[in-house]
């Protein structure tokens, strides 16, 4: 057995040094390209649906949203439930929102509109969604009879989005706007700022301040229609949703990963195509091994008779063109995972692709990147394999003979 290896490393030594080398850097760069293919796609995909989640936890939903219990309509008593919802250790911050469904107008164009109140500070701390102004600026703690609106609901005369046709189309800073809550009761205000998150959830909301909301209704003062926590580690929601609950069982808890299903075909969709450009590639690895072989043990047909007649073994022979795939694997996979980690990341860093949802970076994904390597060398040994099994099970004359 070992010297049946020895003959087998020999062979496969003397067939890479003495062979064709056009073969040999033709094989190693169908490697690269494989395996660049392998590491590429799936990173970007991830980086896009990682880029999806950030955006939803950062401007949406947060990690973990709380509504009222059941049967009713708000949480009362919001500054002693956050207060205490804070004072828990796995617990970053904690804003709290009121809700208020109502009607848009703006030069005779009206739409749906989702208007929050909100208490800046806390929110601010929570959300990101200030960072993502496009005019003007974010609300003040103070300010009165001002409005800050997503982009999907103002229009801001960008007729590329998404909801161009169902906004308000050419609102601006500055501009005001009539907003009708229903019930008879409609106010005008003002266009401070337009947020643009690239996240369509978000930008389909509107943001009125907590004083706002009490000089509309001062009843509601000290109430919430939903809290909003950021805890310090994305990935215990459940435990600490588990912790809330000791004080607060009535509530109904909703985690980002629950609310992050309005994404998921989206998500879903990425996945299939990863696994689809998984596959493409996988076998076009597998059919260059396959023909390099293939045509390499037809041109070497007598030298292998010849080999056989001289006393050298089938299994010396075959393990010889499976060392020589390995080898072409491996460097193939070491080249191309030096040109990925610092040529192609640093360069996509650099100049990033846009998606819909915003710029997006390669997702580095070290345990996957070496199941790919071993999944690329394991299809190189089969695709060696075949081939070379077939040669040896030909009659040593016939080989020689070239019959």
């Amino acid at each position: 057995m070992f010297k049946s290896a020895k003959v087998a490393i020999y062979l496969a030594y003397k067939s890479v040094t003495r062979g064709n080398y056009n073969v040999l850097v033709m094989s190693i760069a169908i490697m690269i390209l494989v395996f660049l293919n392998l590491s590429f796609v799936p990173s970007v995909m991830e980086g896009v649906v990682d880029n999806l989640n950030k955006k939803l936890i950062d401007t949406f939903s947060s990690n973990i949203t709380i509504e009222p219990a059941s049967g009713k309509e708000v949480i009362e008593n919001v500054s002693e439930v956050t207060n205490n919802i804070s004072a828990i250790d796995e617990v970053k911050n904690v804003t709290h929102r009121y809700k208020l469904p109502a009607q848009a107008s703006f030069k005779g164009e009206k739409t749906v509109a989702e208007i929050f109140a909100i208490d800046v500070n806390k929110d601010k701390k929570v959300f990101a969604t200030p960072k993502f102004m496009i005019e003007g600026s974010f609300l003040e703690p103070d300010d009165i009879d001002k409005i800050v609106l997503g982009v999907q609901l103002s229009g801001s005369d960008q007729k590329n989005l998404e909801l161009y046709t169902s906004s308000l189309r050419s609102v601006h800073v500055g501009d005001k706007v009539k907003v009708n809550y229903g019930g008879g009761l409609e106010k005008e205000y003002m266009v401070k700022g337009i947020f643009k998150t690239e996240m369509i959830l978000t930008d389909k909301q509107a943001y009125i301040t907590e004083r706002e909301l009490t000089d509309i209704n001062p009843v509601l003062k000290n109430q919430a229609t939903n809290l909003n926590v950021e805890i310090e580690k994305t990935g215990d929601e459940n435990k600490v949703i588990n912790q809330i609950m000791l004080k607060y069982p009535e509530f109904k808890y909703k985690t980002w990963q629950e609310i992050a299903g309005l994404i998921k075909n989206t998500t879903d969709s990425l996945g299939i195509i990863n696994n689809i450009f998984k596959v493409i590639s996988l076998l076009l690895a597998g059919l260059t091994i396959f023909i390099v072989t293939y045509i390499d043990l037809v041109n070497k047909r007598r030298q292998i008779g010849v080999e056989r007649a001289i006393g050298i073994q089938g299994s010396s022979i075959v393990g010889s063109y499976i060392i020589r795939a390995v080898f072409y694997a491996f460097v193939g996979v070491y080249l191309a995972y030096l040109i990925f980690i610092y040529i192609i990341v640093p360069l996509e860093a650099r100049y990033p692709f846009r998606f819909p949802n915003g710029p997006v970076m390669l997702v580095i994904n070290q345990p996957y990147l070496a199941g790919n390597a071993l999944i690329l060398i394991v299809v190189a040994v089969f695709s060696a394999l075949l081939p070379s099994y077939r040669a040896i099970k030909i009659k040593i004359l016939d080989a020689i003979w070239g019959i």
